[in-house]
C-alpha cells in the first residue's frame, strides 16, 4: 500500500514536470532564450527521472506483494537513498518558499514532505521482525 503511494507521488511529479516542460516555451518573454533552453532540458531530464522512478517503484511493489527477497533488499536500499534525496529537496523547497512564495514551492514542499514520511514508513514496516521473515523464506 505504501509503495503504491510512493509510485503515485513519482507519477504525479513526472506529469507535473511534463506540464511545466510544455509551458517553458511561453517563458521567452520573461527570461532569456538561453535560460529557457537550459530549463527546458533540465525539466525534460527531470520528467524522465520521475517517470523512471515510478516504473522502478511499481516493479518493487510487485516484488513486495509477491514476497520476493530481492524486493525487500532493494526497497530498503532505495528508500534509504530516497530519504537522503528528499531531505535535500525539503531544504531546497523551504528555501524556495521563503524566497519566491509561489504555488510551485508550496506544492513541492507538501509533496516532498509526504514522500519523506512514506519512505520512513516503508523502512519502519519492512524492518519489523514479522515482515522480514516473509522475505527470508523466498
Amino acid at each position: 500500500m505504501i509503495s503504491r503511494s510512493l509510485t503515485a507521488i513519482f507519477v504525479y511529479w513526472g506529469f507535473y514536470a511534463l506540464d511545466v516542460l510544455l509551458k517553458i516555451p511561453a517563458w521567452d518573454g520573461y527570461i532569456s532564450t538561453t535560460l529557457a533552453a537550459i530549463l527546458y532540458w533540465m525539466f525534460f531530464i527531470g520528467t524522465l527521472v520521475w517517470i523512471g522512478a515510478a516504473v522502478v517503484a511499481a516493479y518493487l511493489t510487485y516484488g513486495l506483494l509477491k514476497g520476493k527477497n530481492w524486493s525487500w533488499t532493494a526497497s530498503v536500499i532505495l528508500s534509504t537513498f530516497s530519504i537522503i534525496i528528499f531531505a535535500i529537496m525539503l531544504v531546497a523547497f523551504m528555501a524556495a518558499l521563503i524566497v519566491f512564495q509561489d504555488v510551485f514551492s508550496i506544492t513541492g514542499l507538501i509533496t516532498v514532505t509526504l514522500a519523506l514520511f512514506i519512505d520512513l514508513a516503508i523502512i519502519f514496516l519492512l524492518t519489523r521482525p514479522g515482515i522480514k521473515t516473509i522475505f527470508i523464506n523466498d
